[in-house]
């Protein structure tokens, strides 16, 4: 779903009728066009060329937090509990970034139970584990603190951040996975560049 395509322009325009995937509506009359199509239409003042274009980069807003991603990604949301909901965004390689907000309480201080329960089962199969205390500053000057945890065996490793902070509404926790493996053209920062477009702010405990 395109959730982040905002308004059109609106336009006078004469009777026309389009086979596409999205509906233009103007003046209370509707319209069909596709992504990427440009049609000539006419109007009382003369022939006007309307086109539909998605953005680059959408906005994902939910509970007052707000991040920015690639509008080829769709964003999930999964409602674990009556306290707690889970956003992911993930690529077909492993790598995936995840907020977890968390209702009435700070999850921040479930880090390190996080940090246990998503490298487990690689400690159980003989990866190395080492892991540090890290701050990551957002590009809105907020600060979250957390770990960053590096696991690897033979020629395969994983780099996580789990970093978080209290907010109004309880906690937030936000993840960060990076996998080894790598495709064409793809953006191995990408996913620290949605964590630190995060908008929302952290309260002294």
């Amino acid at each position: 779903m395109n959730k982040w395509l905002l308004g059109l322009l609106a336009f006078c325009l004469a009777q026309a009728a389009f086979a596409g995937n999205y509906i233009l509506t103007v003046d209370g009359k509707t319209y069909e066009i596709d992504i990427g199509e440009q049609k000539t239409v006419q109007s009382a003042k003369g022939n006007i060329n309307v086109s539909l274009e998605k953005k680059a980069t959408g906005i994902f807003t939910i509970d007052g937090i707000a991040f920015e991603h690639p509008s080829s990604m769709n964003p999930t949301v999964s409602v674990l509990s009556e306290e707690i909901k889970q956003v992911l965004l993930a690529q077909a390689n492993g790598d995936l970034f995840l907020v977890q907000l968390y209702k009435g309480m700070d999850g921040s201080a479930l880090i390190p139970l996080l940090e246990k329960e998503m490298t487990k089962e690689e400690v159980g199969v003989g990866y190395a584990k080492t892991g540090k205390d890290i701050e990551i500053k957002l590009d809105n000057g907020e600060t979250l603190s957390g770990r960053y945890i590096h696991t690897e065996k033979n020629t395969d490793s994983y780099d996580r951040y789990i970093v978080g902070c209290p907010i109004a509404t309880g906690g937030l926790v936000a993840v960060i996975q990076n996998s080894d493996l790598q495709t064409e053209g793809q953006d191995k920062d990408l996913m620290m560049k949605v964590l630190k477009s995060l908008k929302m702010h952290c309260t002294k405990e």
